[in-house]
Formats: structure tokens, sequence, C-alpha cells
């Protein structure tokens, strides 16, 4: 309860996830590492030491389990980002030298490959960049050469209305650490995304749920139906994904310390 140990009792649930997101990342990062070394690239031993080097240094109990004091907070951020950073550079050095390896057939469309390094079978979205596109639209082509639904976000357009750049999200289904070549995402003429080119159409459903979002509190469910049981899982007047901000007392209201105590007033402001 002094200046130097400000933020004591406060759990700082980010290093956590920082922790744990850099560990993953260095674990996939020196898995296909060590498959680019296998195809000639150079191991990137000192870089993984380091970053390996850095987790360790913040793994002590005053730290990876978020409840260090603000000064400790502030010096190990450095060292969680420098981790993940190192990190990110090996795995993209590492999947760029093993995409150069794959024998893509000739096409005019940007071809994808999608790596998977979990030890099981992965059915799930990709999100792929794509810059100036001749079009107003784009699709993407499984590998098997079929149109495969895909959902356009955060798309620009020039005055001609074609793309300068979007997201680009679909589902592929790639095997254990492994990978699925074969992907194109390709200029179209046509919609490939109702949600995109149909901003009246606020309603998305499947065989089990239908979903509406409200476009005028910023995209909030404002209805999530479960058909298989007949209920409306909102109560009228409900949103989901709302973001709610809870007022806190400045200092305890009982004990009377410092900020570093989060107890909520029950004040609470919602959009």
């Amino acid at each position: 309860m002094n200046p130097i140990y400000t933020g004591k009792d406060v759990s700082y649930i980010d290093t956590k996830q920082a922790q744990r997101s850099a560990e993953s990342l260095l674990v996939d990062a020196e898995m296909f590492a060590t498959f680019a070394a296998l195809h000639g690239a150079k191991y990137p031993y000192a870089a993984l030491d380091k970053a390996w080097r850095q987790l360790v240094f913040g793994a002590h109990h005053d730290a990876i389990t978020g409840s260090e004091s603000d000064q400790v907070y502030l010096d190990l951020l450095t060292t969680w980002r420098d981790a993940w950073d190192v990190g990110a550079g090996v795995l993209r050095a590492s999947l760029d030298h093993l995409a150069g390896q794959l024998e893509l057939p000739p096409s005019d469309a940007a071809p994808v490959a999608v790596f998977n390094p979990s030890a099981w079978d992965r059915r799930d979205l990709v999100t792929v960049p794509v810059t100036d596109v001749p079009a107003s639209s784009v699709e993407v082509l499984g590998p098997d050469g079929q149109l495969v639904p895909c959902v356009i976000d955060n798309v620009a357009r020039a005055a001609d209305g074609t793309i300068t750049s979007a997201d680009v999200t679909f589902v592929a289904e790639v095997p254990g650490i492994g990978h699925s070549a074969g992907w194109q995402v390709r200029a179209s003429s046509g919609s490939s995304s109702a949600w995109q080119d149909e901003p009246d159409q606020f309603v998305i459903e499947s065989a089990e749920h239908l979903l509406e979002v409200d476009p005028r509190r910023g995209g909030c469910v404002s209805r999530w139906y479960d058909k298989r049981a007949d209920r409306e899982l909102l109560q009228a007047g409900e949103v989901g994904n709302e973001l709610v901000v809870m007022q806190e007392y400045s200092a305890h209201p009982k004990f009377h310390e410092g900020p570093w105590h989060l107890v909520p007033t029950g004040e609470v402001l919602a959009h």
C-alpha cells in the first residue's frame, strides 16, 4: 500500500493472455521452422532462443499470474511483446519458405495455401486480405475448383467501384500438421456476400438458429432464436454483445484503500 507497489490485488488478464499467446505462437513457429529447415531454410536458432528466454524471464509467480505490481507490469510488457514479435517473424518466414515449395497450377487468381499447426484435422475460418481487385466483388474457389461461400469485410473501393482492399473469409478443411493448397481468390462481378452487398438484410440463419442484428446499435445482436427448442434466447429489449461500462469506486468503500481494488458501484452505462 505505497507508491512503489501501486496496483496490488489487481489481476492483469492481458499479461496471462500475452504469455499464453506468445507460447502458442512460438510452438507453431518452431514446428514450421523445422519443416522449413528440412526444405533448405536456415533454422533460426538465435531468434527462437531469445524469444523463449523472454518468456521464461516473465514466468515467475508475480508476473505470469497477472498479480504483479504496476512497475513489474510495465517492465514485462516489452518482453512479452518482443517474444511475440520474434515468434511471428519466424512463423511468417517459415510459412513463406514452405509455400514457395508448393507447385500450384497457373492461374489469374490469387493462390492461397492454408497451414494447420494442430495435430488434428481442422475445419475453420480463414481470412485472406486482398488488394487492387479489378472488379466490384471477389469469389473463392476450393481445391476442387468449386465455388466456396465467403464473406467480404472491410471493403474499400475506388471511384469506379473496384475493390482497393478487403478481407475475404471462408471455411477451409486442413489435415493435422499439414496444409491445403489450391484455394483461389479471384475477381467477380457477382455478389459473394449478402451481408456486404445487401446492407438492408441483417438476418442470418441456419437449421438450428436465427440471428438478427441491429445496425442502429452498432451491429448488436437483437434477436437470437433457437429453432430446435422453439425459444427466443434474448428477452424483449435485450441485446447481445453490447458494450457495457460498469462504474467503480475511486477507493474501497469500506477499507478506504486505493483505486487498485476493482469494486463496481452498481452504476451501469450502456449504449
